[in-house]
């Protein structure tokens, strides 16, 4: 497993996922798998904000304390699986809400248009984020595990189909 590998090469290795450390047996398999350090709702990186769309930390907020933890160790394998961009997409859990954003690229205001600005949020703060000094040389590569579930329609036009999305920065 990549994490254990890393370790054994001297790299911290640390987890993130903002919900309770039992989701999914979390708290036990991540060690096993070579994460040294693992933050969850029950033991936080840093006390944020609770989303209204699930039980747990919001994502955007989590932004300045990942960096700095990416600041702080020379050789670190962070892995953080993120929960806003994950249904119900809550426009309540919109730090900074544009509503014109869906409009100009053909969203229909609701569950996809609030999933799309809850994700373009997420990459304009990370973006910011990591132009600023101390990251040099440091590769982020995001990845997503599936197609984003909806409630209300059937957006499967919206994605490609049996792809996973990536972007290696």
């Amino acid at each position: 497993c990549l994490p254990r590998k890393l370790a054994e090469q001297g790299y911290s290795t640390v987890a993130l996922h903002g919900a309770h450390a039992g989701m999914y047996s979390r708290n036990t398999w991540y060690p096993i798998a070579g994460f040294q350090k693992s933050y969850f709702l029950n033991s936080p990186l840093a006390e944020v904000s609770r989303c209204k769309s699930f039980p747990g930390f919001c994502d955007v907020d989590l932004i300045p304390h990942v960096i700095q933890e990416l600041r702080n160790n020379k050789q670190i394998f962070f892995y953080w699986m993120t929960l806003n961009s994950h249904a119900p997409y809550d426009e309540h859990d919109l730090k900074n809400a544009n509503n014109l954003i869906c409009p100009q690229i053909g969203l229909k205001e609701g569950e996809r248009c609030n999933q799309f600005r809850l994700i373009k949020e997420f990459f304009d703060t990370l973006g910011a984020s990591i132009t600023k000094p101390g990251l040099t040389g440091t590769e982020i590569v995001l990845v997503g595990d599936h197609k984003p579930p909806f409630f209300t329609g059937n957006f499967d036009q919206d994605f490609v189909k049996d792809k996973v999305p990536y972007i290696h920065l």
